[in-house]
């Protein structure tokens, strides 16, 4: 949606779905309390169960969600890309 980039919010992230929907005031103070963070490849973000403390929005790379279910092995349930969000806030 190359259409809805708004140059006055943080780069590198995409604007889409629901972030692309809002006023371009929302996305600047949405973002601008945003906290740039990074995770090595196969690090474990966040788990079922833990305390909703944070939303993380994809710049780059691609995020896998799992679970075992009664399985042993990890079932992919999805893959967030670029631009999507995911986690819980309190």
């Amino acid at each position: 949606m190359a259409g809805n980039h708004d140059p006055n919010v943080q780069a590198g992230l995409p604007i889409r779905g629901w972030l692309a929907a809002s006023s371009a005031q929302f996305r600047r103070e949405f973002l601008a309390l945003a906290r740039p963070r990074s995770f090595a490849c196969g690090s474990v973000i966040y788990r079922a169960g833990d305390v909703g403390r944070d939303l993380f929005g994809i710049c780059s790379g691609v995020v896998l969600v799992e679970c075992r279910f009664t399985h042993p092995d990890a079932v992919l349930l999805h893959m967030l890309r670029p631009g999507e969000w995911f986690g819980t806030l309190d």
